[in-house]
């Protein structure tokens, strides 16, 4: 018996495990919102069943759980017959089935969880991180809008939906232009316009951005989700500024507008570039002739432009006279940035997972890599990855993770 309830915990964390892989790899592709909302509920049933079902294996049939009866009597031929009749046994030994599988499946997971731990390093351009904490219900309590959203907030302790974490970070790098050390750049990533968290949080945030006085301002994706909010585009960007501009791509969340021409359109007009399959340059006169930042949005899989794109090598002229970063929506499309040649990604979409668990961190990222990039600073053989957790997100939840604003310092060494 105690082997039994021993091998539940490691099902429930493979069986766990399993469908959260499932739940990330189907919201990593371009399938349509219905299909993938579909696979939402049909993730979520099938934990709920299959756990439940695993329950009443180990108190129904405790030998059945049981690996050290389980595997002998399926060698032998014996059967178990521990009250199962002909109709039930089939169904039994399925599910017992499962239960075996996602209890060593739940191993792997595990043996790679710590794996990434052990294995985890500081990225050596990463020189310098400071954090600060708004909370700002406590200025405006009606922020939010809509029931799911409210009660969500009121429901959850410690929930984080109205906190905005700034995240000053400091990058080095070799073959950065002398006439950008010094060079800082906002990342505002996952607005999420969906009407639930009212404007007067995005003014704060932009607020926030706008007191750091950035050379740039980069938005990395999934400004809007509902047509209702697009006279929020002029009303609440046109008031981001930045010298150099305020560059942006779209999301996957930014499909929902149908009219991806009229989207566009309102971002330019509210005086936003469209950094989509293109490169943008940002020039500083040196005594010794011009030095270049250059930037390319990247918005693959869910919009096409970034494909036809020419390596990073061909613009590239002396070393420390370029540097190149590339705008993704999703962090999925690293090998992409590192194959052209970039110096640095700048990504989102993965909202740090929204929930992150004390100690295992969160669960939930939709990326073809898990979580393992579900937020902060990478080191991608050589290419540096800055991943947002976003601002806001359709699903009106946040714990353990609070949304980040991106203050960006470039540093040449």
């Amino acid at each position: 018996m105690i082997s039994a309830v021993l091998t539940f915990v490691f099902f429930s964390i493979g069986h766990l495990a399993f469908w959260c892989m499932i739940f990330n790899q189907i919201h990593a592709t371009r399938c349509p919102r219905t299909a993938r909302k579909g696979s939402e509920l049909l993730t979520l049933l099938n934990v709920l069943v299959l756990w439940t079902s695993g329950v009443y294996l180990l108190i129904a049939y405790p030998n059945w759980a049981d690996p050290f009866t389980f595997f002998p009597a399926i060698a032998s031929g014996s059967g178990l017959s521990s009250g199962a009749t002909r109709l039930t046994e089939r169904p039994l030994y399925l599910l017992a089935g499962y239960w075996h599988f996602c209890s060593w499946l739940s191993l792997f997971f595990i043996g790679r969880w710590i794996y990434w731990i052990q294995t985890a390093k500081h990225p050596s351009f990463f020189v310098k991180h400071e954090s600060r904490f708004f909370d700002f219900e406590d200025e405006d309590p009606e922020l939010l809008h809509g029931l799911p959203a409210q009660l969500i907030h009121a429901l959850v302790p410690g929930s984080q939906l109205l906190v905005l974490s700034v995240e000053a970070k400091t990058f080095q790098f070799r073959n950065l232009p002398q006439a950008f050390d010094g060079y800082r750049i906002c990342q505002l990533s996952d607005l999420h316009f969906t009407g639930r968290i009212g404007q007067p949080y995005f003014r704060h945030v932009f607020e926030q951005c706008q007191q750091w006085k950035p050379d740039l301002i980069c938005i990395t994706g999934d400004l809007i989700d509902k047509a209702k909010c697009l006279d929020w585009i002029e009303e609440l960007l046109s008031t981001l500024h930045a010298p150099d501009g305020v560059c942006f791509i779209l999301g996957n969340h930014d499909r929902r507008i149908k009219n991806e021409s009229l989207l566009r359109a309102r971002l330019t007009h509210a005086g936003l570039v469209d950094a989509n399959g293109k490169y943008l340059s940002v020039e500083r006169a040196t005594p010794h002739g011009v030095e270049r930042l250059w930037l390319a949005g990247n918005e693959l899989p869910w919009y096409t432009g970034a494909e036809t794109l020419e390596p990073v090598h061909q613009l590239r002229r002396a070393p420390g006279e370029d540097f190149f970063i590339a705008l993704s929506h999703s962090p999925d499309q690293w090998p992409w940035a590192k194959k052209m040649g970039f110096d640095l990604m700048l990504a989102g979409h993965t909202h740090g997972g929204q929930v992150c668990l004390p100690t295992i961190g969160p669960i939930i990222a939709p990326s073809r890599y898990g979580v393992r990039y579900a937020g902060g600073v990478f080191d991608m053989d050589g290419m540096a990855m800055q991943v947002s957790r976003g601002i806001s997100g359709a699903e009106p939840l946040r714990w353990n993770c609070p949304p980040e604003l991106a203050l960006l310092t470039l540093r040449r060494g």
